[in-house]
């Protein structure tokens, strides 16, 4: 398994024609009550990209009384192979909410949430890496969730939670599923110990720093980048050294540093960024922190 190779197969969900219930090529389900839809169906949204994109719900109250149900939808994936223990992984994907999307049966339809676990098996023991806060921005937003995995991880599950109780339905479209190693595993690592993940919404843009990288291409992590996990207005990176002089500088969230110019050590960076909240707000994000630069 080597570093950048994508682990998702159909991460866009095409192949298929959009329908309702339809189980997207690679994909899975563990019960009756999942019942995923290819988009645009019921919605009239365009994908990110590509053709056609993933719909799920869960159900806030029952049809027959209206009494609270909660029966959530889930999809999964088993990778080729599981994931290296000890290594870490980016998993990104893009979600909307469409206000007036239009189930099969004509129900009040609110926003979710959604949760992302890894496990042993589609329907086995899981383990949540996050979940995300009430989707109800109504354009396609990245979401980037840095992990390092644990032992006999070897299937993403991801399903819905509800959101909003007011509603018969809450509804999230998901488009884009991608899943890369970053770094790997650099000692054995223990699968009895006990790790918890922090939860990386705290933020509503948070962003991935790398904590250690390489200036040749042959080492771990070459080259330095930050990956937002939302849509940038502006982005602003200072990297000094520990005498205070400042190495690099850039405006550009894809410029990328490779450090080439600069002695092998600790680092010092400084991000700014302006982005837009779900309520459409500009707001600043200020992070300091350190990188180690090896060669």
């Amino acid at each position: 398994m080597a570093m950048g190779q994508e682990l998702i197969r159909n991460g866009s969900f095409e192949g298929q024609d959009p329908f309702y219930s339809r189980i997207p090529t690679d994909w899975l389900v563990c019960d009756a009550k999942s019942t995923p839809d290819i988009q645009p169906i019921s919605s009239d949204m365009l994908s990110h990209q590509g053709k056609t994109y993933l719909g799920l719900v869960v159900r806030v109250r029952s049809i027959d009384d209206g009494s609270y149900d909660g029966s959530n939808e889930a999809i999964h994936q088993v990778f080729v192979d599981s994931l290296q223990a000890g290594a870490t992984y980016r998993l990104s994907f893009y979600m909307m909410y469409d206000p007036v999307h239009k189930p099969s049966i004509p129900l009040e339809v609110g926003p979710a949430k959604v949760k992302i676990s890894l496990g042993d098996a589609p329907c086995g023991n899981f383990r949540e890496l996050t979940t995300t806060g009430l989707v109800d921005h109504r354009f396609w937003r990245r979401y980037d969730i840095p992990f390092v995995a644990f032992c006999n991880e070897k299937t993403l599950r991801i399903e819905t939670l509800v959101g909003n109780q007011d509603f018969a339905l809450d509804y999230v479209m998901i488009d884009d599923v991608s899943l890369v190693m970053v770094e790997p595993a650099t000692a054995a690592f223990d699968c009895n110990a006990s790790e918890e993940q922090p939860d990386f919404f705290a933020t509503d843009c948070p962003l991935w720093v790398p904590n250690i990288f390489g200036a040749a291409s042959g080492n771990t992590n070459a080259g330095f980048k930050v990956v937002p996990s939302c849509y940038l207005l502006s982005y602003q990176i200072e990297i000094f050294d520990r005498w205070g002089n400042k190495r690099f500088e850039s405006r550009n969230e894809d410029l990328v540093w490779d450090g080439q110019q600069c002695a092998e050590g600790v680092y010092i960076y400084r991000i700014v960024t302006e982005h837009l909240d779900d309520e459409g707000k500009h707001k600043t994000d200020l992070k300091w922190g350190e990188v180690v630069l090896i060669k």
